[in-house]
């Protein structure tokens, strides 16, 4: 299976907060698209800023927060798997 997906990733700031742990929002990070081969499990995934919806992506021994909600990350999924 191949599904490319846009994850989040830190900027300087989000970083440096998430390390001196500090809450920060989803949103004040930057995003990119991501290619996975391997999925293992999904799970909500909630900014405790806004409140916003997203999915967290568990591949081999990396999590990822998608920019999508559980939901649509699990369709993207079922329907990737059904093109093979």
């Amino acid at each position: 299976m191949e599904l490319e997906l846009f994850v989040f990733c830190h900027t300087e700031e989000t970083f440096r907060a998430k390390n001196m742990g500090m809450t920060y929002s989803m949103q004040d990070c930057n995003s990119r698209p991501a290619t996975f081969y391997t999925i293992d499990a999904i799970d909500p995934y909630v900014d405790e800023v806004t409140g916003r919806d997203y999915c967290c992506i568990y591949s081999s021994t990396k999590e990822f927060i998608c920019t999508d909600d559980y939901e649509t990350v699990k369709n993207k999924i079922r329907h990737a798997k059904n093109r093979l």
